[in-house]
């Protein structure tokens, strides 16, 4: 049964009014096992603003904001984070390496640390 494993990296932290923006890359690959190997399935890299209140102590998420697709990519992104953090997001450099995705897998699915992977989903 196939597993979805994510890493999420901080972009920007601000503030708006009592609200936190926390902008960051969400990056999510689909995993499972079959036998002594895994198989790789899909996956997705999307820079995100997660708005956050805290009440009483708790953060809580009041939304998950994902940038337009196609031609509405960029201008999105110019509204959602700042100058700097659109520059961590284009000029690239947030992705975590497919490999440490790969290893939380393999140790979920109580494989080795070198299991194969192999194309056959």
């Amino acid at each position: 049964m196939p597993r979805t494993f994510c890493s999420v990296q901080m972009i920007e932290l601000r503030t708006d009014g009592s609200t936190y923006l926390v902008g960051v890359d969400s990056q999510c690959h689909e995993l499972a096992r079959k036998g002594n190997a895994m198989v790789e399935g899909t996956g997705f890299s999307v820079p995100q603003i997660a708005r956050m209140e805290i009440r009483n102590g708790t953060p809580r998420l009041v939304s998950l904001e994902d940038p337009e697709e196609g031609a509405r990519y960029l201008p999105t992104l110019r509204k959602m984070f700042t100058e700097e953090g659109v520059l961590k997001i284009t000029e690239g450099g947030m992705e975590v390496p497919i490999e440490t995705i790969r290893a939380e897998a393999r140790k979920a699915f109580g494989l080795p640390a070198d299991a194969k992977i192999i194309d056959d989903f």
